[in-house]
């Protein structure tokens, strides 16, 4: 997984040679870093080390879906002097360009369409529920 900048230009990226067997895309999205926690590690030849860990979730475009997928985290092992930079990504965008099989990628188009069948799906029942009714007032009126 790469980190990039949203408005960046990243190098080009080549596929390891264990995902040339299997179907694979590149896929880029977009997350919003929620939460920024510095997390002390143990000492490496006696120099203070630390991790930064940035809790993501998907962008504004999505927050339907939110609830479902949850909190991602990224840790990144970090230099003392990095720190205030990268503890401002709170509340920022950033990108993340990783590898995804083709299978899990058409598996999640399939769930995002589900999701939204099931919608329609309510939606047409409460409809029907509600003519129902209507048919049942109207042959009680009709008495």
């Amino acid at each position: 997984m790469s980190i990039l900048p949203s408005r960046g230009k990243g190098r080009p990226i080549t596929s390891p040679p264990s995902q040339g067997v299997r179907k694979v895309s590149l896929t880029f999205e977009s997350y919003e870093v929620q939460a920024v926690t510095i997390v002390p590690e143990e000492s490496v030849n006696g120099k203070s080390a630390f991790s930064i860990v940035l809790e993501v979730d998907l962008s504004s475009g999505r927050v339907g879906t939110r609830r479902k997928e949850g909190v991602r985290s990224i840790t990144v092992p970090v230099e003392p002097k990095d720190i205030p930079v990268l503890a401002t990504l709170a509340g920022r965008p950033i990108g993340v360009t990783h590898w995804i099989d083709e299978s899990l990628k058409n598996q999640d188009d399939l769930v995002n369409s589900l999701a939204e069948l099931e919608k329609e799906r309510d939606d047409l029942l409460r409809k029907l529920e509600e003519m129902r009714k209507q048919v049942h007032l109207l042959v009680e009126g009709s008495r």
